[in-house]
């Protein structure tokens, strides 16, 4: 019982603050790295977010599927030490931390009202996809680009 005390509490743990997971640098997946997004914009948690954040990586392609390290939502937010990945100026960040710092910043920059109502609304993971087409970000109707 001990051990499945413990292992719940870090569930919870990581559940409850994903983002320190990265700081720890522990293995980020596209659902943590997810959870921590919507974490950081102060959304909430609800699985219809999480689906449309995972989805919206995987039509993006993002450090998983290609060299945008640290950037599964493939911005084009600028940081120190951070390099330009492609010809539109997708970066590569140095860390976890910073790209996720960069693609909060991105967000919340003035553009992109649509995709964070969506999310705040937390109950339409197809809702956050069309906000997403229908923003200036780039990634279109959500269909992997890989």
């Amino acid at each position: 019982a001990a051990l499945l005390k413990d292992v719940v509490a870090k569930i919870k743990k990581i559940l409850s603050a994903p983002e320190l997971l990265m700081k720890a640098g522990g293995n980020v997946t596209q659902i943590t790295w997810a959870q921590a997004f919507v974490k950081s914009l102060g959304m909430p948690m609800t699985a219809d977010n999480v689906v449309a954040i995972v989805a919206w990586e995987m039509a993006e392609g993002g450090h998983w599927y290609n060299a945008a390290y640290h950037n599964p939502l493939n911005t084009t937010q600028s940081m120190h030490g951070a390099t330009v990945f492609n010809s539109v100026g997708v970066k590569a960040y140095t860390s976890w931390v910073q790209g996720l710092k960069a693609s909060v910043i991105t967000i919340r920059n003035g553009y992109y009202g649509g995709i964070l109502d969506a999310l705040r609304r937390g109950n339409d993971a197809q809702g956050v996809a069309d906000a997403v087409a229908a923003s200036p970000w780039g990634t279109g109707s959500f269909s992997p680009k890989h």
